[in-house]
């Protein structure tokens, strides 16, 4: 079921922008501050799992579609619990976080496939942004705004190509229209004077 579609309403670059700043913050005070307590290895992944829920819910907030968001939760939440069980390795889990954050802006934010297979590919840009920061920094807080920056680039991927190739014609279109038809008058009001004389 696709329940695709965006409105003046929909997420804009800067808020994904304060999005990333956020979520960057709060991973990296928790790490300061729970790192005494937790494994990091543990600590990683319940943040890792825990941002992707918040992003989730600020995706699934700025939808118009209110259908299917207890489902998409219980999903969500089902999976990263098996995932925590299972000791997924960390590449494993963000890949699955990803993925889900995909299917729901596939679902909630497009209506047509290339939409959807263009906003893959910016979640595997995202995915080697933040491995290269990660591997330049060894920072946290660098690497998830990496990731962040890139996935808030899903504002502009067109909701439809059909619907974004006949807009672009319709204007092309008319602006042609209205030179020709501006040339039409003045040839006619041209013709006009000269008859009159």
């Amino acid at each position: 079921m696709n329940i695709a579609g965006r409105d003046k309403a929909q997420p804009g670059f800067m808020e994904g922008i304060g999005i990333a700043l956020l979520l960057g913050i709060v991973v990296s005070i928790s790490l300061s501050v729970a790192g005494w307590v937790l494994p990091f290895n543990l600590l990683a992944h319940l943040l890792i799992l825990a941002s992707g829920l918040a992003y989730l819910l600020y995706l699934l907030s700025r939808s118009r579609y209110k259908t299917g968001r207890i489902t998409v939760i219980t999903v969500y939440t089902s999976v990263a619990i098996l995932l925590i069980v299972a000791g997924t390795p960390m590449i494993w889990l963000l890949l699955a976080v990803l993925t889900m954050i995909w299917l729901v802006r596939s679902l909630y934010f497009y209506n047509s496939l290339l939409s959807a297979l263009l906003d893959l590919v910016l979640s595997a840009f995202s995915i080697a942004a933040a491995i290269a920061a990660w591997l330049h920094t060894d920072s946290p807080f660098l690497s998830l705004w990496s990731l962040m920056l890139v996935q808030a680039c899903f504002v502009w991927i067109p909701v439809d190509w059909r619907q974004h190739r006949t807009s672009g014609f319709n204007a092309r279109s008319s602006s042609r229209f209205d030179v020709a038809f501006t040339a039409a008058e003045s040839a006619a009001r041209k013709l006009a004077t000269d008859s009159h004389r």
